[in-house]
């Protein structure tokens, strides 16, 4: 049974992942060994949609069972910390890269975990805590709050340039951050790949043609204006937490993180001391894949950053 369940959420390369390392370290928590994309795409796979994206905004737009067989697909795949830690290495169960060690670990899990559960007598008065930081899901808030009413979410904040900045250069490593291979031919300008990085939000197609900057800009302001416009309407759900802050000041971060998710500090304490690994806090024109366009995003994404607190 999903209980209090926290949701990592934030635009990709923003310190999501980091985040979801240091919370799963309080022991409180069960989780997959990585993002839930897989369970998602049961319901919200862009070509179970036309191809229109993989947002899934409104509750409405999926039905209650697939909401339901998500749900049990958390409960069946999660796992505590200690096992994460002692039993096996998550990052090598995940396909993050396409490699043979990896496809078959993940087929393995994905068949071993459901048996596990199915055979615990005491799966449906367990309760689980959840923690999840899949990227997409900063682009189905609204969804996320009606099927987990008792859901928090951790909105993960960095300085728009300086993520988009990360995000080009990983739509620009071959592989790794591809998500789909959509039916439409790409030809965004400095881009050479014939797939689709990150996530598809709707309105994609518009994009297939622009430069990859605006591209990569886009994605990112869609994340934010989904979370933002949640944190309006639900603002005591949300706690905003910025990576410049969290690697500055940990100490005071991880306080407030602690609070918000009814934590104890002392859960935290390995990171309160600042041991953090280095975090690019600083936009740079110079480290721009794409200098020139540097001042042209950052004047598109300004509105944005000034809602965010990066006056």
């Amino acid at each position: 049974m999903i209980h209090k369940p926290v949701f990592i959420v934030g635009a990709p390369r923003s310190g999501t992942s980091l985040l979801f390392h240091i919370v799963r370290t309080s022991q409180k928590f069960w989780s997959l060994p990585s993002e839930g994309q897989h369970i998602w795409d049961t319901a919200c796979h862009p070509s179970l949609h036309a191809w229109r994206s993989e947002e899934c905004h409104l509750p409405s737009e999926i039905s209650l069972r697939e909401k339901n067989r998500i749900r049990l697909l958390y409960e069946q795949q999660s796992m505590p910390h200690w096992f994460w830690r002692h039993v096996v290495n998550p990052e090598r169960i995940w396909e993050y890269e396409p490699t043979a060690t990896r496809k078959i670990a993940g087929g393995v899990y994905l068949k071993a975990a459901p048996f596990l559960f199915a055979c615990n007598p005491f799966r449906d008065a367990l309760p689980r805590r959840l923690l999840d930081k899949t990227a997409s899901n900063s682009l189905r808030m609204e969804l996320l709050g009606e099927m987990f009413p008792d859901a928090k979410f951790v909105h993960v904040q960095r300085h728009g340039m300086a993520a988009i900045e990360s995000m080009l250069k990983a739509w620009l490593y071959p592989r790794r951050f591809v998500t789909f291979h959509v039916p439409e031919k790409l030809e965004i300008e400095g881009y050479e790949g014939a797939a689709w990085n990150f996530m598809l939000p709707e309105g994609w197609r518009s994009y297939t043609q622009k430069h990859l900057t605006d591209v990569c800009a886009w994605q990112w302001e869609m994340c934010q204006k989904r979370i933002l416009d949640f944190k309006h309407h639900s603002p005591q759900r949300v706690l905003s937490v910025k990576t410049e802050t969290l690697a500055t000041n940990p100490a005071t971060e991880l306080a407030r993180l602690a609070k918000f998710l009814d934590l104890p500090l002392v859960r935290f304490a390995p990171f309160l001391q600042g041991s953090l690994p280095e975090i690019n806090t600083t936009p740079s024109k110079g480290a721009f894949p794409f200098p020139d366009h540097f001042d042209r995003i950052l004047k598109k994404i300004e509105p944005t950053l000034d809602t965010m607190g990066y006056a």
